[in-house]
């Protein structure tokens, strides 16, 4: 593994929504990271541009001691895993309602 440094990272899409704005994050050799938020906050697009599946507006991704904003995804040494979000994600109906003591 080697450290990944996010520096300012931006996405503007063509339309020109700013999807990102300005993200750093120091994530050292060794360490676990997980990127938690609601629907719509661009957990996703800033994992793509990391890993070097979605473009870079500005700003930069280091790997190691390297920029990789122009490196092809192969050529950057790094994997992405995506957990989906479960389509039942509220808990489930109790299947008999709890029982009470009787006084």
């Amino acid at each position: 593994m080697a450290r990944l440094q996010i520096k300012n990272l931006e996405k503007t899409y063509a339309n020109t929504f700013k999807a990102v704005h300005g993200i750093n994050l120091d994530v050292e050799d060794g360490e676990f990271m997980v990127l938690v938020g609601p629907s719509g906050c661009a957990k996703s697009t800033t994992l793509r541009m990391i890993a070097g599946l979605e473009s870079i507006s500005g700003g930069e991704v280091v790997i190691g001691e390297k920029v990789v904003n122009r490196l092809q995804p192969g050529q950057r040494g790094i994997a992405m895993v995506q957990h989906p979000k479960p389509k039942h994600s509220a808990p489930a109906p109790c299947p008999r309602p709890p029982t009470q003591k009787r006084p």
